[in-house]
């Protein structure tokens, strides 16, 4: 009996033991891989601005302690800027909000400073730049986007594809640059109302008028529908446009037609020309019509993609 007591005794001894040894090295490996204690710190002061991130690589980390800095401005700037939007028919209207985003690659932060340190497999870093220094740099941005946006050289009203597709992408630069000096409490010195009012214009799709040069020709209604169908993708279709897009086309035999679409801008200038080669296996004016509506779609589409 004695010898059974001494034997679980000494049994429950090696079993706490044992217990004790792997809550040692759990705990041991949870503080090894801890982050450090300057990561929990407090960051925030009326200089500076602070981020923190973690990655398995030191790229990652800054990387991650970069955009955490970026997005603190974030919630400043939740619902501050909207661009109204409004349907010449009057039928639609709706707002297009710019907000900030939360990418770093169209904002050029130099003179980032990085703490960092290898703790366990994960590394840890802590961005830090002045207010000063950010807001200089973002004005420094705004000058350069306020001449590329004159560079443009938008003098219609009317836009082109490509005149909005730039324009558009401009404005969302710019307006992201106004958002950082805005949550920074400074004031930006780039003037967007003229751009803005372009762009509302425009919005959600350029105008354009279609013109039949042969309105009265054999097919000219089927043409004119197929045409319409494919440009509505692309334009808002308004006969006031100052933007014309002219089409002609001359049927080769009842199977097949050829045609060309030019654009014109408000001051008559070409902006884009088409050739258009349809054919079809047996006649019918609408499948040909139909045919040659979505080669237009496809060179357009192409059109934008190379510009």
């Amino acid at each position: 009996m004695l010898k059974d007591k001494f034997f679980f005794r000494a049994r429950f001894g090696l079993v706490s033991a044992f217990c004790a040894l792997c809550f040692s090295a759990l705990c041991f490996n949870a503080c090894k891989d801890a982050p450090p204690s300057w990561y929990f710190s407090a960051q925030s002061d009326k200089e500076n601005l602070y981020g923190v991130g973690s990655g398995t690589n030191l790229q990652s980390a800054k990387d991650n302690a970069l955009n955490d800095m970026l997005s603190t401005l974030q919630v400043e700037l939740d619902s501050q800027t909207s661009l109204n939007q409004s349907f010449s028919n009057g039928v639609e209207s709706s707002n297009m909000s710019l907000q900030i985003e939360k990418r770093i690659a169209k904002t050029t932060l130099s003179n980032v400073t990085y703490k960092t340190e290898l703790t366990g497999n994960t590394y840890y870093a802590r961005a830090q730049i002045s207010k000063a220094t950010f807001i200089k740099q973002l004005k420094e941005e705004q000058k350069a986007l306020a001449k590329e946006l004159s560079a443009l050289n938008l003098t219609c009203e009317d836009l082109n594809l490509s005149e909005f597709s730039a324009l558009n992408a401009k404005l969302e630069e710019a307006q992201q640059t106004q958002n950082y000096l805005y949550a920074l409490g400074s004031e930006g010195n780039l003037s967007l109302a003229h751009y803005v009012s372009l762009w509302q214009a425009n919005a959600p799709k350029p105008k354009l008028a279609l013109v039949l040069e042969n309105p009265n020709a054999y097919g000219a209604k089927e043409m004119q529908s197929a045409l319409q169908k494919e440009l509505v993708k692309f334009y808002r279709l308004d006969s006031s446009s100052s933007q014309k897009a002219y089409f002609s086309f001359e049927l080769l035999s009842p199977t097949a037609l050829e045609g060309t679409l030019k654009i014109t801008n408000c001051k008559g200038d070409t902006t884009l020309v088409l050739q258009i080669s349809a054919n079809i296996p047996s006649s019918n004016m609408d499948k040909l019509a139909q045919r040659a509506g979505v080669i237009l779609y496809k060179k357009l589409e192409a059109s934008m993609q190379e510009q």
